[in-house]
């Protein structure tokens, strides 16, 4: 990689590594801001105004912040943002390609935090929700499981991916999954938020659209939420045989689609660049100095997980 190559790339990835320092930070920020103001004012923070924050929080790290960064970068919104019409055959086919191996990478994470005692570990990550009211339950679905898809999908699959997309497809793919496993901030779900990256990733390149990895995205999250709800109302047991029949049938279907959409040339394949090697640009994306400052982030956060 020669030396301009090499300025263009590193600045790029500094770029979207402040943005995602940035994004990371005002969550936390915003988040906690609405918390102080509102047991200032009294107001009773009860499960529905817990999911109202982590809504607007979204909204603002991710959403707003990543709407600045376009305009400071001078990016069109329509470019990180494709929605290429893709035929209906085509879309149900990837996104059940690329739901399987998500839900897959999500029943073993599942599995994992389960059996952490195993290995000299205790699951500090399960979050514990009980079925109130049904507008309660819209207010977890919709904080959970339709923002994240939305604002999530925006700044990685749309701004990240799409700005690293010219030194190759398949880095693009590769970094932007890394980084998304990463911003998850615990040991157990990145390897889970990872292989999900790289799912997501993979077809929005294919298709030319962001919308495909939004409804992934979203029946990922939506099934874990609704599994959480419905715990409390079914036998677990029960409930545990539904699931599996479901991953299943989604299983097989994803083998179907895969070797029909196989048969086209080079479909599972992406493009590389010459002039970035691989391995070459991984390393000078992640030691710019955006991307530091979003890896020192993550490992205190990383860290602070594993102290409580």
């Amino acid at each position: 990689m020669d030396l301009i190559n090499k300025y263009n790339l590193r600045k790029t990835a500094s770029g979207v590594g402040f943005c995602i320092f940035a994004s990371s930070l005002t969550l936390y920020i915003s988040s906690y801001a609405m918390v102080i103001i509102a047991m200032i004012k009294g107001v009773k923070v009860d499960s529905t105004f817990e999911f109202l924050i982590s809504t607007l929080g979204s909204v603002i790290a991710m959403f707003a912040v990543g709407l600045l960064y376009c305009a400071v970068s001078h990016t069109s919104i329509q470019s990180v943002i494709p929605v290429k019409k893709v035929q209906s055959g085509t879309l149900f086919k990837v996104v059940l390609v690329a739901l399987a191996v998500s839900l897959l990478a999500n029943y073993i994470t599942d599995m994992l935090l389960n059996n952490l005692s195993f290995f000299g570990y205790e699951n500090h990550l399960e979050m514990e929700y009980q079925t109130y009211t049904p507008l309660e339950n819209l207010f977890y679905i919709f904080s959970v499981a339709v923002m994240p898809a939305l604002v999530e999908e925006f700044m990685f699959r749309g701004i990240l991916l799409h700005k690293l997309r010219k030194y190759g497809d398949g880095f693009a793919v590769l970094c932007s999954s890394l980084i998304f496993g990463l911003i998850h901030g615990n040991l157990v779900q990145i390897p889970f938020a990872f292989i999900v990256g790289l799912a997501l990733g993979f077809i929005v390149i294919k298709t030319g659209s962001i919308i495909p990895s939004m409804i992934v995205h979203f029946i990922v999250n939506c099934s874990s939420v609704l599994i959480t709800i419905m715990n409390n109302q079914i036998n677990e047991n029960v409930l545990d045989i539904i699931y599996i029949l479901f991953l299943l049938a989604v299983i097989i279907g994803a083998i179907f689609s895969a070797v029909s959409l196989g048969r086209k040339k080079d479909f599972f394949s992406l493009s590389s660049n010459p002039e970035y090697p691989q391995k070459e640009a991984l390393i000078n994306t992640l030691t710019s100095t955006g991307m530091i400052f979003s890896l020192i982030f993550v490992i205190l956060e990383i860290s602070f997980s594993l102290m409580i």
